[in-house]
Protein backbone atom coordinates (compact mmCIF):
# COMPACT_ATOMS: atom_id res chain seq x y z
CA UNK A 1 0.00 0.00 0.00
CA UNK A 2 1.37 3.42 -0.91
CA UNK A 3 0.52 6.68 0.79
CA UNK A 4 -0.15 9.14 -2.05
CA UNK A 5 -0.84 12.86 -2.02
CA UNK A 6 -1.33 15.52 -4.67
CA UNK A 7 0.13 18.04 -2.19
CA UNK A 8 3.64 18.34 -0.80
CA UNK A 9 3.76 16.15 2.34
CA UNK A 10 4.25 17.92 5.66
CA UNK A 11 6.08 15.98 8.38
CA UNK A 12 4.20 16.34 11.66
CA UNK A 13 4.69 15.27 15.28
CA UNK A 14 1.56 14.07 17.13
CA UNK A 15 0.86 16.43 20.04
CA UNK A 16 -1.78 13.97 21.33
CA UNK A 17 -2.81 10.40 20.51
CA UNK A 18 -4.56 10.27 17.10
CA UNK A 19 -7.44 7.80 16.71
CA UNK A 20 -7.36 5.98 13.36
CA UNK A 21 -8.46 2.73 11.70
CA UNK A 22 -6.18 -0.02 10.42
CA UNK A 23 -6.93 -2.81 7.93
CA UNK A 24 -5.40 -6.10 9.09
CA UNK A 25 -5.34 -9.73 8.01
CA UNK A 26 -5.89 -12.87 10.13
CA UNK A 27 -3.33 -15.51 9.17
CA UNK A 28 -3.47 -19.17 10.21
CA UNK A 29 0.00 -20.45 11.09
CA UNK A 30 0.59 -24.21 11.34
CA UNK A 31 2.61 -25.11 14.47
CA UNK A 32 5.12 -27.97 14.83
CA UNK A 33 2.77 -29.65 17.34
CA UNK A 34 0.12 -29.97 14.60
CA UNK A 35 -2.13 -27.18 15.89
CA UNK A 36 -2.94 -23.98 14.05
CA UNK A 37 -2.32 -20.58 15.61
CA UNK A 38 -4.03 -17.38 14.45
CA UNK A 39 -1.73 -14.38 13.94
CA UNK A 40 -2.44 -10.91 12.63
CA UNK A 41 -0.41 -9.15 9.95
CA UNK A 42 -0.66 -6.25 7.52
CA UNK A 43 -2.23 -7.20 4.18
CA UNK A 44 0.54 -5.66 2.06
CA UNK A 45 3.70 -6.01 4.12
CA UNK A 46 4.17 -8.98 6.43
CA UNK A 47 4.34 -6.88 9.61
CA UNK A 48 3.09 -8.96 12.56
CA UNK A 49 0.68 -7.23 14.97
CA UNK A 50 -0.12 -7.93 18.62
CA UNK A 51 -3.13 -6.16 20.11
CA UNK A 52 -2.20 -3.24 22.35
CA UNK A 53 1.52 -3.27 21.48
CA UNK A 54 3.27 -0.37 19.80
CA UNK A 55 4.81 -1.24 16.43
CA UNK A 56 7.57 0.99 15.08
CA UNK A 57 8.76 1.52 11.53
CA UNK A 58 11.03 3.80 9.58
CA UNK A 59 9.37 6.37 7.35
CA UNK A 60 10.77 6.28 3.83
CA UNK A 61 11.55 9.65 2.34
CA UNK A 62 8.83 10.92 0.07
CA UNK A 63 9.39 11.16 -3.63
CA UNK A 64 7.43 12.66 -6.47
CA UNK A 65 6.06 10.23 -9.02
CA UNK A 66 6.94 11.68 -12.40
CA UNK A 67 4.31 9.64 -14.23
CA UNK A 68 1.42 10.66 -11.94
CA UNK A 69 2.75 13.97 -10.54
CA UNK A 70 2.00 12.80 -6.98
CA UNK A 71 4.02 12.50 -3.76
CA UNK A 72 4.48 8.94 -2.47
CA UNK A 73 5.58 7.30 0.81
CA UNK A 74 6.02 3.53 0.57
CA UNK A 75 7.59 2.64 3.93
CA UNK A 76 5.77 3.36 7.18
CA UNK A 77 2.70 2.25 9.12
CA UNK A 78 -0.43 2.99 7.09
CA UNK A 79 -3.82 3.80 8.61
CA UNK A 80 -6.93 5.89 7.88
CA UNK A 81 -9.07 8.38 9.70
CA UNK A 82 -12.12 6.38 8.64
CA UNK A 83 -12.73 3.08 6.84
CA UNK A 84 -16.07 2.19 5.30
CA UNK A 85 -17.04 -1.23 3.94
CA UNK A 86 -19.65 -0.85 1.25
CA UNK A 87 -21.05 -2.74 -1.73
CA UNK A 88 -18.96 -5.61 -3.18
CA UNK A 89 -16.99 -5.89 0.10
CA UNK A 90 -14.59 -3.10 -0.83
CA UNK A 91 -12.88 -0.98 1.83
CA UNK A 92 -12.97 2.74 1.09
CA UNK A 93 -11.30 5.45 3.11
CA UNK A 94 -14.57 7.39 3.47
CA UNK A 95 -18.24 7.35 2.56
CA UNK A 96 -17.50 10.15 0.05
CA UNK A 97 -14.98 7.90 -1.73
CA UNK A 98 -17.60 5.16 -2.08
CA UNK A 99 -20.04 7.52 -3.74
CA UNK A 100 -17.32 9.08 -5.90
CA UNK A 101 -16.31 5.63 -7.19
CA UNK A 102 -19.88 4.72 -8.03
CA UNK A 103 -20.28 8.02 -9.88
CA UNK A 104 -17.28 7.08 -12.01
CA UNK A 105 -14.92 9.66 -10.46
CA UNK A 106 -11.43 8.82 -9.29
CA UNK A 107 -10.94 8.20 -5.56
CA UNK A 108 -8.94 6.20 -3.06
CA UNK A 109 -10.23 2.63 -3.06
CA UNK A 110 -8.32 0.80 -0.35
CA UNK A 111 -8.87 -2.97 -0.51
CA UNK A 112 -11.14 -5.66 -1.83
CA UNK A 113 -12.07 -7.49 1.34
CA UNK A 114 -11.16 -11.11 1.80
CA UNK A 115 -12.81 -13.21 4.49
CA UNK A 116 -9.76 -12.86 6.75
CA UNK A 117 -9.44 -9.05 6.54
CA UNK A 118 -10.83 -6.81 9.23
CA UNK A 119 -10.77 -3.20 10.39
CA UNK A 120 -9.59 -2.37 13.91
CA UNK A 121 -9.26 0.74 16.05
CA UNK A 122 -5.71 2.05 16.29
CA UNK A 123 -3.77 4.95 17.78
CA UNK A 124 -0.86 6.95 16.45
CA UNK A 125 0.75 7.67 19.84
CA UNK A 126 1.65 11.14 21.07
CA UNK A 127 5.17 12.04 19.92
CA UNK A 128 4.99 9.93 16.73
CA UNK A 129 6.10 11.28 13.38
CA UNK A 130 3.35 11.13 10.75
CA UNK A 131 2.00 12.45 7.47
CA UNK A 132 -1.68 12.79 6.55
CA UNK A 133 -3.03 13.29 3.03
CA UNK A 134 -6.16 14.90 1.62
CA UNK A 135 -7.98 11.52 1.73
CA UNK A 136 -7.57 11.10 5.50
CA UNK A 137 -4.86 8.46 5.11
CA UNK A 138 -1.95 8.45 7.54
CA UNK A 139 1.55 6.99 7.45
CA UNK A 140 3.43 7.05 10.74
CA UNK A 141 6.50 5.70 12.48
CA UNK A 142 4.48 4.24 15.41
CA UNK A 143 1.04 2.61 15.62
CA UNK A 144 -0.90 0.70 18.29
CA UNK A 145 -3.72 -1.56 17.07
CA UNK A 146 -6.46 -2.93 19.35
CA UNK A 147 -8.37 -6.06 18.31
CA UNK A 148 -9.76 -9.39 19.49
CA UNK A 149 -9.21 -12.47 17.33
Amino acid sequence: MCWISNNTPIRQIASDDIKVKKILLKVKVHQKDGHDKCEVSSPCYTQKWDSGKCVQSELEHTYKSISHNQHVINIGLHSCKEVVVMRDNIFYNSIESFYATNDGKECQRLWQVGKNMFVCNAIIPKGSTYYVNEYGEYVSDKLICNFDI
